[in-house]
């Protein structure tokens, strides 16, 4: 089992955080975020770790740690960086991760124990958690639906009611040589102009309505993302007991 974390780009919506280094080299609770995913993934025993770097890539030049170079970041989405890596996706059982994301080991010990070929976790405490990042929060949430038998047959689309919303997408999900191979060959049929633009949720959507299996594991333990510099102000307030 190798892990990848897709760290190509700059965060813009950090504003001026992010200036001078990519938004997973900033610091939740005293510890860069970059560092509190590999703490997690290497708590689970995975040492083959990657990194796909973007912006200001020199940050991320880490010991024991693979780098993936995506060359085009300014004008690419997250499913491009992804490619980058297609040498350990195409050979090996990986776990990729955001890297703007906080999470325990326990979220990807979750997802190296479901057996299905392509996990995507998502977090069960989102209405919590959503609701003191935003006075309403169905202006950021989105639809995200599983099957009786724990497959997710919607994700990333725009609510309008909360019972369309039975969790949000992590950032993380695992995906075995096999299932890439699936994934690689959807991509293929598409125009580079179009993948350019892709993020992860709307691939996972797109494969889902072309009759992908996607196994929803839940994630039951403190999860976090940074998308704002409000998410970091509200997230160092915290304490340790919150």
């Amino acid at each position: 089992m190798r892990a990848i974390i897709l760290a190509a780009g700059r965060g813009s919506r950090m504003k001026e955080l992010t200036n001078d280094m990519p938004k997973s080299c900033l610091e939740l609770w005293g510890k860069r975020l970059i560092d509190w995913q590999l703490e997690a993934i290497r708590n689970v025993g995975i040492r083959e770790i990657a990194i796909v770097t973007g912006y200001r890539r020199e940050f991320l030049q880490l010991e024991g740690v693979t780098e993936f170079y995506n060359s085009n970041w300014s004008k690419t989405n997250m499913v491009s960086s992804l490619m980058m890596a297609k040498p350990w996706l195409e050979s090996d059982d990986c776990i990729i991760s955001y890297s703007d994301i906080f999470y325990t080991e326990r979220a990807v010990s979750a997802l190296l124990n479901d057996n299905y070929s392509f996990s995507v976790a998502y977090t069960t405490h989102f209405m919590d958690l959503w609701s003191q990042r935003f006075s309403d929060p169905l202006v950021d949430l989105e639809t995200f639906k599983l099957s009786e038998n724990n497959l997710i047959k919607e994700i990333g689309g725009i609510p309008t009611v909360t019972s369309e919303i039975e969790g949000q997408f992590a950032g993380l999900f695992k995906v075995n040589p096999k299932s890439w191979n699936k994934i690689k060959q959807f991509l293929n049929m598409q125009l580079e102009s179009y993948i350019a633009k892709l993020d992860v949720t709307s691939l996972l959507s797109l494969l889902i309505k072309n009759h992908f299996d996607i196994s929803g594991v839940p994630i039951e333990e403190t999860w976090l993302e940074v998308d704002t510099p409000l998410d970091l102000t509200l997230y160092n307030s915290w304490t340790n007991n919150h």
